[in-house]
């Protein structure tokens, strides 16, 4: 997943992402233009991250 970390000066870490991240099935299409990402805490998208290898764990393993 494609993700930008960055940091304004005296400001905590801001992370990007692209919102079809939390779509079942992805195409590259889907997260081409900056209207369709998430701006969040880093804690935030590892979250997500967590998750979305979570449920990857789980279908690869049924």
């Amino acid at each position: 997943m494609p993700v930008l970390f960055y940091r304004r000066d005296r400001y905590g870490w801001r992370v990007v992402w692209p919102l079809s991240a939390l779509l079942t099935v992805q195409h590259a299409d889907q997260w081409h233009d900056y209207s369709m990402t998430v701006e969040s805490t880093p804690e935030a998208w590892a979250a997500v991250v967590r998750e979305r290898e979570n449920v990857t764990t789980e279908v690869a393993n049924a």
